[in-house]
């Protein structure tokens, strides 16, 4: 099996720049001699001639510019593949997957990416949208290394390590069209099941599947993100809760109105969650940390606009 090493591979490549023994000599540190030596070594291995004199000067070959070609292109994948190596045992991260609530704005993590990739240029990032269980189970099934919004319960595996995010407050909204708006408050179950609930369906495929609000016996139509579900409630498809801090954009503009409801959804705890935390690197713990500012949370329960 003929074999080439990154060392051939080098002087080869200097070979084609300089078209000289002598200059190779002096780029590798060698005597020409031991450059002719390593090219001849190599063409009798390989049966095929690289390079041709004419006066001198080295001519490539068909062969010798086919080599030369991938000669940087292999000797820059080795570079990198030995730098990602080295990296590896300094707790270098291939990729940190990042789940996401739907009820949470997306609006301050765009800065964070962005300056994640600079400080982390070799750690990809990769956001999800989760709805409901479907967060927690993210992290159960590693689907994801970080969960942001991770509703209700905070003790559903011993592994987990949680910090408290804050509390998603929900408004009964409609348009201000919808038949609702006639009849008498506050609004009981019984009249709001005769009208199409807005609903964005649970991710979950393992832990059970649960929708935020939904009457026994209502119609549902289930849109696939928050987006969607406000779109629907302002043109009067259907009704529901929506986080008060998505909500407020549109009660101020007068397209959605609140209306008070009998039994009205109870507030939401919503936790930042993620496991082995004792195993991750430094891309990891920074996210971590900017997650956990004041700021950065007072961001991310605010309007997705």
């Amino acid at each position: 099996m003929n074999k080439i090493t990154a060392l051939e591979l080098h002087t080869i490549l200097v070979l084609y720049q300089t078209r000289s023994f002598t200059l190779s000599g002096k780029v590798l540190h060698k005597v020409p001699t031991a450059v002719s030596y390593t090219l001849n070594t190599l063409e009798k291995r390989l049966q095929i001639k690289l390079f041709n004199k004419n006066n001198k000067k080295l001519i490539p070959t068909i062969a010798g510019k086919y080599l030369t070609g991938k000669a940087a292109q292999i000797l820059d994948e080795m570079e990198t593949t030995l730098q990602n190596t080295i990296s590896l045992a300094e707790d270098f991260e291939p990729d940190l997957k990042i789940a996401v609530n739907n009820i949470i704005s997306l609006k301050p993590l765009y800065d964070l990416c962005k300056l994640s990739t600079k400080l982390f240029p070799n750690t990809q990032i990769n956001l999800s949208i989760e709805v409901y269980n479907g967060v927690w189970e993210s992290l159960f099934s590693d689907r994801a290394d970080i969960a942001i919004g991770a509703p209700h319960s905070a003790d559903l595996n011993s592994d987990l390590e949680t910090f408290r995010l804050g509390v998603c407050n929900w408004l009964f909204c409609v348009s201000p069209k919808h038949p609702l708006t006639m009849e008498i408050l506050p609004l009981s179950n019984d009249t709001l099941r005769h009208f199409a609930a807005i609903c964005v369906k649970d991710t979950s495929s393992i832990l059970p599947a649960k929708n935020a609000w939904l009457l026994k016996g209502q119609q549902a139509i289930f849109v696939p993100d928050y987006y969607s579900k406000i779109r629907m409630h302002e043109n009067g498809a259907g009704i529901g809760f929506l986080p008060e801090y998505f909500a407020k954009p549109f009660l101020d503009s007068q397209k959605l109105v609140e209306l008070p409801v009998k039994n009205p959804k109870k507030p939401t705890t919503l936790w930042i969650a993620v496991k082995d935390r004792q195993n991750r690197g430094p891309a990891f713990n920074w996210w971590i940390e900017q997650l956990n500012l004041e700021n950065t949370k007072k961001a991310m329960l605010s309007s997705l606009w």
